[in-house]
């Protein structure tokens, strides 16, 4: 029943070849924004709204990420800096301690 439906509104629709192209032409409309032959439906908002909070949300994540990086960044230039001192103390008091040993 369906399908002959649908091939009596084919033949219909063939038969109007102007109308047929006008029908084409507005169900193929194309958002130059992002390519979407919906952006008058439904589906091309939601599909636009969820594109968008997807971005956001990725540069939240971004944003954490960098955040985190810069954290680990100065945590390790901190104790690297933090041992250098203590070397240099480490070796400073053990040349002070030569330099007393040879002095007597």
């Amino acid at each position: 029943m369906k399908r002959r439906r649908a091939e009596a509104s084919a033949e219909a629709w063939s038969s109007h070849p102007e109308v047929l192209s006008k029908k084409m032409m507005n169900s193929r409309r194309i958002c130059p924004a992002d390519g979407s032959q919906y952006k008058d439906s439904a589906v091309g908002l939601v599909f636009m709204e969820s594109a968008a909070g997807l971005a956001m949300e990725l540069s939240a994540t971004k944003a954490k990420e960098m955040k985190r990086r810069r954290a680990e960044a100065s945590a390790d230039g901190l104790a690297l800096m933090t041992s250098c001192h203590h070397a240099v103390g480490y070796q400073q008091m053990n040349k002070s301690e030569r330099d007393e040993a040879t002095s007597c």
